[in-house]
């Protein structure tokens, strides 16, 4: 396990292809992987998100740590990660919302329903070449729109980019990361698809053919 969906799911078949693949899977079929943390698995012992302090964080003592139900996802999760460009966190994504680390107090835990907010878009990142996943257009008051985002780290998913015909080009992200982007974008806006269609419910119901449910992590190569 890695903290993060894509490794953990591919494994050592990570790669700018293979994330492609999967990633024109779900866009083309608009279903949603869902990971079976039902107690009975082992591996919910070892599925975690790594935190702003650089600890592990068992996504099942996460869940607990809310009250949030265990049969409920995870659709999607990554690490290292920041919310608007400058707090860093975890991100687990859920039908029915975002849990990260609170920006309020990080050792916490933040719960956002996906209700707060219109729309999911994948826009300009304001520092980069490349995009940002948007939670647009607030629907309750309070609430802001909060850009989701890797961690600019030049050692790991940020290059440079030489070109001299271009003035003060921006940096960019390194294929494989801007690959991940795109993927977690594609997944926010097929659940989107059924957020929109659930709103005034007191649950997000999504219906089984739209769910791809996998039981262990590299159970969903099986795509591929």
């Amino acid at each position: 396990m890695h903290g993060n969906f894509l490794l953990d799911v591919l494994e050592s078949s990570y790669s700018v292809d293979q994330i492609a693949i999967l990633e024109n899977i779900f866009k083309n079929n608009a279903t949603i992987p869902f990971l079976n943390l039902n107690e009975k698995n082992d591996f919910t012992k070892n599925v975690f998100v790594i935190d702003s302090y650089g600890n592990k964080k068992l996504i099942r003592d996460i869940y607990n740590e809310i009250e949030y139900p265990i049969n409920r996802g995870p659709i999607y999760y990554v690490s290292h990660y920041v919310l608007n460009y400058s707090f860093e966190t975890y991100i687990i994504i859920t039908q029915d919302g975002m849990i990260c680390q609170n920006p309020n107090n990080n050792k916490e835990v933040a719960f956002y329903a996906w209700g707060n907010w219109k729309e999911v878009l994948y826009t300009k990142h304001k520092d980069l070449e490349g995009g940002v996943i948007l939670l647009a257009y607030p629907l309750k008051e309070g609430v802001i729109e909060i850009s989701l985002s890797p961690i600019l780290d030049f050692k790991k998913n940020i290059q440079l980019n030489h070109n001299e015909i271009v003035v003060n080009q921006k940096p960019s992200y390194t294929k494989i990361a801007e690959n991940e982007m795109n993927f977690g974008s594609i997944i926010l806006k097929n659940l989107y698809d059924i957020v929109n269609i659930n709103r005034g419910n007191d649950l997000n119901t999504i219906p089984i053919e739209k769910l791809y449910i996998f039981h262990e992590p590299n159970s969903i190569q099986s795509l591929i």
